[in-house]
């Protein structure tokens, strides 16, 4: 996914009136560099969200939910691994009594 792609963003700049729209213009290509940082940030943040969840989860995301649940080696299949994460994770009766939640 495109954040703020340097189409976009020189269509806005450009709008304002206060630039020329000459390809090796300073403003140009700074916009450039903010468009490549864009989409840097973005596809961060789309790893991020990937990784935050079991269903989606891949490498780091897996481990990290792993080691803070303490649920130790399930397997080394991906696939294997969220279906571990998710059954034990699962509400059961007893899951909201007082000494659950303060455990």
């Amino acid at each position: 996914m495109a954040y703020l792609p340097f189409e976009y963003l020189k269509e806005k700049l450009l709008s304002t009136g206060l630039y020329d729209d000459k390809e090796d213009s300073a403003a140009l290509l700074e916009l450039r560099c903010y468009a490549a940082g864009f989409q840097a940030l973005g596809d961060e943040i789309e790893n991020v969200l990937q990784e935050s969840f079991p269903q989606t989860a891949e490498d780091d995301g897996l481990d990290y939910i792993e080691n803070k649940y303490d649920l130790g080696f399930i397997s080394d299949n991906p696939e294997e691994r969220k279906r571990g994460i998710i059954a034990a994770s699962k509400i059961a009766a007893g899951s909201f009594t007082q000494r659950s939640i303060e455990t």
